[in-house]
């Protein structure tokens, strides 16, 4: 009878960390700043380039109504903490505008509803937040809920780190909010 129950107890425990190790094997396949599992299955286009430390969300937004999507990146400063700043590239003009002083540690998309939710702990929005037809990008760029102004922030008028950034027609570019100025 204990030959049996030791024969079981064996199987189970080699059965265990077989899907340990396979578990394992899957976490190390992932790259460690990758958010990919979290948009795995839903309709979210979302990849992570390791290498240029890119989270690319391009391919899901119309920020300039022009009935295309939109590219939208957060690329890593290669720094010992890790900071990515925001590019954007209109499908109407393709000009590449990178808005390295908007600078996120975690530029993880939470819905609307999160938002709504816990304003403070999210990161990163996309929401028509002045009701004019287009999507606006929500950045929280706070570092350790601290508001730190970059001097290109402070030049557009920018007095907190809670910045909507909405497409502007008239304009044909981005102009610059604070979220409070919103609400």
């Amino acid at each position: 009878m204990s030959l049996i129950k030791s024969s079981f107890v064996l199987i189970v425990l080699s059965i265990c960390l077989g899907c340990a190790i396979s578990e394992k094997m899957n976490q190390d396949e992932m790259p460690s700043n990758s958010f990919e599992n979290r948009f795995k299955n839903t309709a979210i286009n979302y990849a992570y380039y390791e290498e240029s430390q890119t989270h690319d969300y391009s391919g899901n937004w119309d920020f300039d109504g022009d009935g295309n999507f939109d590219a939208l990146q957060f690329i890593g400063n290669n720094g010992a903490h890790l900071y990515y700043h925001l590019n954007v590239a209109l499908s109407s003009d393709k000009e590449k505008r990178s808005y390295t002083w908007l600078l996120s540690d975690l530029p993880l998309l939470a819905s609307f509803d999160t938002f709504l939710k816990y304003t403070n702990e999210v990161n990163f929005v996309v929401h028509d937040f002045n009701h004019d037809g287009l999507d606006d990008i929500y950045l929280n760029c706070e570092e350790n809920g601290y508001t730190v102004l970059s001097d290109e922030q402070k030049a557009l008028g920018l007095t907190t780190s809670r910045i909507v950034i909405s497409f502007n027609p008239a304009i044909k570019d981005f102009t610059f909010f604070d979220l409070k100025d919103l609400n």
